[in-house]
């Protein structure tokens, strides 16, 4: 083998394992850590938990149950770029934080996987009044009249 063969080979190891260690890199990449994200065009926020699922979020009411919109991180890419390493859930609404909501003339408690029905003579705190049409029972379980404490 000749030097012209010799460099050529060289070449062609260090593109490869250039092209190997990028790609290692991009395989291996650090997933967003877990929050409130949109990208820099988009208006839809998306919630990324630590579960490694991610979720949309429908609402501005929803948006405020969880806190705001001063915790959103604008991203300069899409939605791909910070949901990467991430699952969507099915259906790809994110769920009502845990708390105390008003629809429907009904006052309902949400907690992280189950939902009822407050009847009267129950005490709660920070009642939070959403759309009819707001489906507080999203990925949890409605179980009836909630339990009296």
């Amino acid at each position: 083998m000749g030097f012209a063969e010799d460099s050529r080979v060289t070449r062609l190891v260090a593109v490869c394992t250039a092209s190997c260690i990028l790609l290692f890199a991009c395989a291996h990449a650090a997933r967003t850590p877990p929050g409130f994200y949109r990208g820099a065009s988009e208006l839809t926020v998306y919630k990324l938990d630590a579960d490694g699922t991610y979720c949309m979020v429908v609402s501005m009411e929803m948006m405020n149950a969880y806190g705001g919109l001063a915790q959103v991180h604008v991203m300069n890419g899409g939605m791909a770029s910070f949901t990467t390493g991430y699952r969507s859930l099915d259906p790809p609404s994110c769920g009502w934080p845990a708390g105390y909501y008003r629809t429907a003339g009904a006052i309902f408690e949400v907690s992280s996987d189950t939902v009822c029905l407050v009847r009267s003579g129950r005490e709660m705190r920070d009642v939070i009044s959403v759309e009819g049409g707001a489906n507080l029972a999203l990925h949890k379980i409605f179980t009836g009249d909630c339990a009296r404490r």
